[in-house]
C-alpha cells in the first residue's frame, strides 16, 4: 500500500519526459565524442577509409559538428515557436541520424564533414528547444534535478563511445550509434506537449489533459485548475509583453540575465570540454601515460557519473552559484596541472617519469568536477532566467554563441597544441575556468602572489645567472622576502585611515595602484635595494586588501552566509600563490612579474562596478544611496520590509558604534576587553609564529635542501595545490564543529609534520645520516603542514577577531591585530634565513613545532568557544562576572592578516 502510494504522489511523467528529451543529448554527445577513438585511427596508416587523414581534415571532422549548431541555433527559435517544442525535437532527430548513415555509405572526409554540420543543426535545435520543453514541463521543486539529467544522459552517450570506440571496428561503431536517434524519436512521440505551448496556441483542452498526464496521480482538480491559471497569466503577461532580439539586447529587465547567462556560457565552452572530450585519447597518447588510452578514456568517460548524480541531487539544495564556483575552480587546477606536465614534457624537455600519472589524474579531476556545475548549470539556469516572451530567443542568442566558442575551442585546439605545444591550449582553459570564479575576491588573488614570489625568484636571482645582472647574498634574499610584510606594517595605519576616510571600495580600488606598480618595478630592477622597495610598497597594498576586503565583506553579506564568505580570502589567497608557484619555476624572471601584473588590472577593472558599503553609506549620511545598494546586494525574492528592517539594524549598528568609540588604550587597559586581547594576541602569535610566512616564502629553498627525489618546482606545485581543497574545507565545517576543535586539531597536525620536518634535517645536516630511506619525508611533511594549516590555523583567526570584540572597539582592534601579525611575519621570515644558516633547517622547524604545540594548549585551556553564539552571548561568556550593555545587533566583521 505504501509503495501504491508513493507511486500516485511521484510525478513519473515529468521524470520519463525530461529523460526521454535528454537521450537526444546523448545521441548528440556520441556525435561530440566519436572523434577521439576515430581520429587517432583515421591519422594512422592502417586507416578505415583507405588513406591516412591530415591533422588538418581532422580538425575539421571535430569540429564541423559544432559549427553546424551555429546556423542551427539561429533557426531553432523559429521552429520552437513555429511547430512547438515535441514536433522540434521529434524533426532533430533525423540530423542526428544522417551522419552515422554517411559514415557506413562513404570514405569522403567532405561529406562526412558536411553530414556532421546537419548534425550539429540537430544539436542546436536539441539544446534550444529541450532546454525549453523541460523548464516547461516540471515543478519548480524538481526543475534543477531534471534539468541536470541532460548532462546524465550525455555522459552515457559519450561513455558508449569511449567505451566500445576503440575495442570496435569504425563502422560497426556508426552502425550501433545509429540505433539511439531511432530510439529517442519512438519513445518522444509518445510524450505530451508543453502546456505552455498549448495555452499559447489556444489549445487549452489539450493543455488541461496534458498537464494532469504530467502532474502527480493524486493531484487534486484545484491543483490543477491552479496550475493551468498560473500558466494562463504567466502566458498571458508574456504574450502582452512580446520581445524581439532587439529587446533582448537592448532592454534593461534582461541585462543581468544576459550578462549571467554570456559569462557561464563562456566559461562552459572556454574551459574546453568540448574540445577535451573530442580530443581525449590523443591527449593520453600525447601525454606518454603508463595506462593505454584506450583504457584512460573509458575511466575519464566513467568517472564523471557520480559527479553529475551528485549535482543533481545538490543543485536544489545548495544552490546554482556555490557548485558552479566549485567546479570552475577543480576544472582550473586540473588544467594548470595538465599544462604544467606537457610544458615539462614538450618545452623543457624533463624527464617526467616520476609524474606520468599527472596527466590522467588531470583529466579525471577536470572531468570529475566540470559536471558539477560548468557544463551542467547553465541549462537549468537558460530556463529559469528569462520569461516566457523572451525565452526563445534567449536560448537561442545562448545556444549560438556557446555552438560558435564550442567550434573555435574544438577547431584551434589542435592547430595551437602543434604551435606552441598542447600546454598553452591548457593554461588557456585552465585561466577561463579561474577567471569564472571569485573575482570579486581577485584583489586577495593579486596580493597573495607577492607573498609567494620570492619562493620560484630567490634560487634565480642568488644564482650566478641572476636574470637582475647582480648575484645578491643571503642577507640582501632575506631582506626582499621580509620587505613585503614589513611595508604592511605601516600599510595597516593608512589602511584603517583610508577606510574611515574614503570607504572601504574606494580604499580597495586605490589598492590597484600599490598592486600593479611594484611588478613594474620588480621587472625592470637592478638591485637587491630596488627589490626591496618595491616589495616593501606591496606590502602596503597587502594591507589595504587585508582590511578593506574584511571590512567590505563582512558589511555586505548577510549574516548567514558570512563565514563562508570570510573564507574565500583565504582560497583566494592560496588561488594566487598557487599561480606564483606553478608558473614561477618555469618562465623567466620578468615573465612570471609580468603575468602578475595582469591580475591586479582585471581586479580593478572589476570592482569598480561593486556598489559601495550599505554601513559606510550610512555613516555618511546616504541613507537613499545605501537603500539602493542594500537591495542590489540581497536575493531577488525579497520583500521592500525586509530590506527596510535590514536597512534599520544597520543604521542602529553604525549609531551606536559612532557614539561608543573606543581608543587602542582603552582596549589595552580596560579589564572588559582583556580576555579578548589576550585571546587574539595568542591566536596571532600562533598563526605567525608557527612559520607559514617563512616557508610559504622559501618553499622552493626548502624542498632543495631536502634533496628530494622530486625536483623542487614540481613539490611547490604540488604543496601550493593541496592547501585548497583544505581551505574549502573549512569554509564548509567552521559553523558545524566549531572553532576551538579546529584549531586543536591543526595545531597537533601541524605540530607533527614540522617535527618531521625538523628530525629530517637534523639526520641530514647535523648527524650527516644516509636519509635515502626517507627521502619522501620532507615533501610529504611540508604537505601535511600545508594541509593542516589553513584548517585552522591560517583561517580562524579572521573569524574570531570579528566575534570577540564588541563594535565600538572592533576597529581599534582590527588595526592593532594586523600590524602585531605583520610584525610577527616579518620577524620570522627575515630571521629564518639567518637562523637556518647558523643553527640549521632543524633548529627552525623545532621552533615552530614547539609553538604548535604550546598553541594546542593554549586553545584548550584559555580560548573560548564561539560557535552558534550571538555577539551578546560571546561577550557575557567572556566577561562572566560583568553585565554588558548593548544594543543587541550583531555586526561581524573579519580581517585576513
Amino acid at each position: 500500500m505504501g509503495l501504491l502510494n508513493t507511486w500516485k504522489d511521484c510525478r513519473y511523467m515529468q521524470y520519463a519526459a525530461a529523460i526521454t528529451i535528454t537521450v537526444s543529448m546523448g545521441c548528440s554527445a556520441m556525435h561530440l565524442t566519436w572523434p577521439s577513438p576515430t581520429l587517432p585511427l583515421l591519422m594512422s596508416e592502417n586507416s578505415p577509409i583507405g588513406r591516412k587523414i591530415t591533422s588538418e581534415e581532422g580538425s575539421w571532422l571535430a569540429s564541423s559538428f559544432l559549427l553546424g549548431s551555429i546556423p542551427g541555433s539561429i533557426g531553432s527559435g523559429y521552429f520552437i515557436e513555429k511547430y512547438g517544442r515535441k514536433k522540434s525535437l521529434l524533426f532533430a532527430g533525423i540530423p542526428l541520424l544522417l551522419p552515422w548513415l554517411t559514415v557506413l555509405c562513404t570514405n569522403s572526409i567532405l561529406i562526412l564533414c558536411i553530414m556532421r554540420f546537419f548534425g550539429g543543426i540537430g544539436l542546436a535545435l536539441i539544446a534550444t528547444g529541450a532546454t525549453i520543453y523541460v523548464g516547461e514541463i516540471s515543478e519548480k521543486d524538481i526543475r534543477g534535478k531534471l534539468g541536470s539529467a541532460f548532462n546524465i544522459l550525455r555522459l552515457l552517450g559519450s561513455l558508449y563511445v569511449f567505451s566500445l570506440g576503440p575495442f570496435i571496428s569504425y563502422f560497426n561503431l556508426a552502425l550501433t550509434c545509429a540505433i539511439f536517434p531511432v530510439l529517442f524519436m519512438v519513445a518522444f512521440a509518445f510524450m505530451p506537449e508543453s502546456p505552455y505551448y498549448l495555452i499559447k496556441t489556444n489549445q487549452y483542452d489539450l493543455a488541461k489533459r496534458n498537464l494532469i498526464i504530467l502532474s502527480k496521480n493524486s493531484a487534486s482538480d484545484d491543483f490543477i485548475e491552479s496550475r493551468l491559471k498560473e500558466i494562463q497569466a504567466t502566458v498571458d503577461y508574456d504574450m502582452q509583453n512580446r520581445a524581439d532580439v532587439k529587446e533582448l539586447f537592448s532592454n534593461k529587465l534582461y541585462r543581468k540575465s544576459l550578462i549571467v547567462i554570456a559569462g557561464i556560457k563562456t566559461v562552459q565552452q572556454l574551459s574546453g570540454v568540448a574540445a577535451i572530450e573530442a580530443y581525449t585519447q590523443t591527449i593520453i597518447k600525447v601525454s606518454q601515460s603508463s595506462i593505454s588510452p584506450e583504457i584512460s578514456s573509458i575511466i575519464a568517460g566513467a568517472i564523471q557519473f557520480p559527479a553529475a548524480i551528485l549535482a543533481g541531487f545538490l543543485v536544489d539544495k545548495l544552490g546554482r552559484k556555490p557548485l558552479m564556483i566549485i567546479s570552475a575552480v577543480g576544472c582550473a587546477i586540473a588544467l594548470t596541472s595538465e599544462g604544467v606536465y606537457f610544458f615539462l614534457q614538450d618545452t623543457l624537455k624533463q624527464d617526467v617519469t616520476g609524474i606520468s600519472w599527472l596527466p590522467t589524474t588531470g583529466l579525471l579531476l577536470y572531468l570529475v568536477m566540470n559536471p558539477i556545475g560548468i557544463f551542467t548549470l547553465p541549462w537549468i539556469l537558460l530556463g529559469e532566467l528569462f520569461a516566457t516572451n523572451i525565452k526563445g530567443y534567449a536560448v537561442c542568442a545562448a545556444s549560438t554563441y556557446g555552438s560558435t566558442l564550442a567550434f573555435f575551442a574544438t577547431k584551434l585546439f589542435q592547430p595551437i597544441s602543434e604551435t606552441w605545444g598542447m600546454h598553452v591550449t591548457f593554461w588557456i582553459f585552465g585561466g577561463i575556468c579561474f577567471l569564472g570564479a571569485f573575482f570579486s575576491t581577485l584583489s586577495m588573488a593579486g596580493s597573495s602572489s607577492y607573498l609567494a614570489w620570492s619562493s620560484p625568484t630567490l634560487p634565480k636571482i642568488t644564482s650566478e645567472n641572476s636574470p637582475i645582472g647582480t648575484t645578491i647574498s643571503k642577507d640582501e634574499a632575506s631582506w626582499v622576502a621580509s620587505s613585503f610584510l614589513l611595508g604592511a606594517i605601516p600599510g595597516c595605519i593608512f589602511a584603517g585611515w583610508a577606510v574611515e576616510k574614503f570607504g572601504p571600495r574606494l580604499s580597495l580600488l586605490f589598492s590597484f595602484f600599490p598592486l600593479f606598480v611594484p611588478w613594474i618595478l620588480i621587472t625592470f630592477a637592478k638591485s637587491g635595494i630596488m627589490l626591496c622597495i618595491a616589495r616593501f610598497i606591496a606590502g602596503s597594498s597587502f594591507a589595504i586588501v587585508t582590511t578593506s576586503g574584511s571590512i567590505y565583506v563582512g558589511e555586505i553579506s548577510e549574516k548567514d552566509i558570512r563565514g563562508k564568505l570570510c573564507t574565500t580570502f583565504n582560497i583566494m589567497k592560496l588561488t594566487g600563490s598557487l599561480f606564483v608557484l606553478s608558473v614561477g619555476p618555469f618562465v623567466s624572471y620578468t615573465e612570471l612579474a609580468l603575468s602578475c601584473s595582469v591580475i591586479p588590472v582585471i581586479f580593478v577593472v572589476l570592482f569598480y562596478f561593486m556598489p559601495e558599503s550599505p554601513h559606510y553609506l550610512i555613516k555618511i549620511g546616504k541613507k537613499e544611496e545605501a537603500r539602493t545598494n542594500l537591495t542590489k546586494l540581497s536575493c531577488k525574492n525579497r520583500s521592500k520590509y525586509d530590506i527596510e528592517e535590514h536597512l534599520k539594524e544597520i543604521e542602529s549598528t553604525v549609531t551606536f558604534a559612532m557614539q561608543n568609540k573606543s581608543t587602542l588604550w582603552e582596549m589595552l587597559s580596560k579589564k572588559e576587553y582583556r580576555k579578548s586581547v589576550i585571546v587574539i594576541t595568542g591566536i596571532k602569535m600562533i598563526q605567525q609564529l608557527t612559520g607559514y610566512s617563512a616557508i610559504e616564502a622559501y618553499m622552493q629553498t626548502i624542498i632543495e635542501s631536502s634533496g628530494s627525489s622530486i625536483t623542487p618546482e614540481i613539490s611547490s606545485i604540488i604543496c601550493g595545490v593541496v592547501q585548497l581543497p583544505a581551505a574549502l574545507l573549512a569554509a564548509v565545517i567552521v559553523d558545524k564543529l566549531g572553532r576551538k576543535p579546529l584549531l586543536i586539531v591543526s595545531c597537533v597536525g601541524c605540530g607533527l609534520a614540522l617535527i618531521g620536518e625538523s628530525v629530517y634535517f637534523y639526520l641530514q645536516d647535523i648527524s650527516k645520516q644516509d636519509v635515502d630511506v626517507i627521502s619522501w619525508l620532507p615533501t610529504t611533511g611540508l604537505m601535511l603542514f600545508l594541509i593542516m594549516n589553513p584548517i585552522g590555523i591560517f583561517t580562524l583567526p579572521y573569524v574570531l577577531l570579528g566575534e570577540l570584540f564588541a563594535t565600538n572597539i572592533k576597529a581599534v582592534a582590527l588595526s592593532a591585530s594586523t600590524i602585531l601579525g605583520v610584525t610577527l611575519g616579518f620577524l620570522v621570515t627575515k630571521f629564518f634565513e639567518p637562523i637556518s644558516a647558523t643553527l640549521g633547517l632543524f633548529a627552525c622547524f623545532a621552533i615552530f613545532a614547539a609553538v604548535c604545540m604550546l598553541g594546542a594548549l593554549f586553545v584548550y585551556f584559555v580560548q573560548p568557544e564561539t560557535k552558534g553564539k550571538s555577539f551578546q552571548e560571546i561577550q557575557i561568556k567572556l566577561n562572566r562576572n560583568k553585565k554588558i550593555h548593548s544594543n543587541g545587533t550583531e555586526v561581524y566583521i573579519t580581517t585576513h592578516f
